[in-house]
């Protein structure tokens, strides 16, 4: 009668665990899903963007497409942040992380709006 009700209580346990562990594990993986822009981006912003990036030399830090610098590439970043979160990595930094080295850039509205643009257009391929 020991005997059974120790095994019944180390299954319990177990069961415990497991549940405890599939909770935490789901509680991880269930991030909430980016908004999609509610518009087209505008190819003209998109365009702008890429300007801002090449005249601010980003490449010497980021890579898109494998061109520029490979340690912090910007490929597919449009699927991964929304709008505010890239707007705040660009003029903000160290909202997002006290501890980037990574400078603030002082833009204009219209070269900020353009680069984030130009960053959110960088989209995850579809599988």
């Amino acid at each position: 009668m020991r005997r059974t009700l120790a095994q019944l209580l180390a299954l319990a346990t177990a069961v415990v665990i497991v549940v405890a562990c599939a909770t935490f594990a789901w509680s991880l993986n269930s991030a909430p899903a980016l908004q999609q822009e509610s518009t087209a981006l505008d190819p003209a912003k998109i365009e702008r963007g890429m300007k801002v990036f090449a005249a601010e030399r980003c490449s010497t830090c980021h890579a898109i497409g494998n061109v520029g610098n490979r340690r912090y590439p910007l490929d597919g970043v449009g699927s991964r942040l929304s709008r505010e979160a890239i707007e705040t990595w660009i003029v903000a930094p160290q909202k997002m992380n006290p501890r980037v080295r990574k400078r603030a850039y002082e833009l204009t509205p219209e070269d900020l709006d353009g680069l984030v643009t130009y960053l959110l257009s960088l989209r995850e391929p579809k599988a």
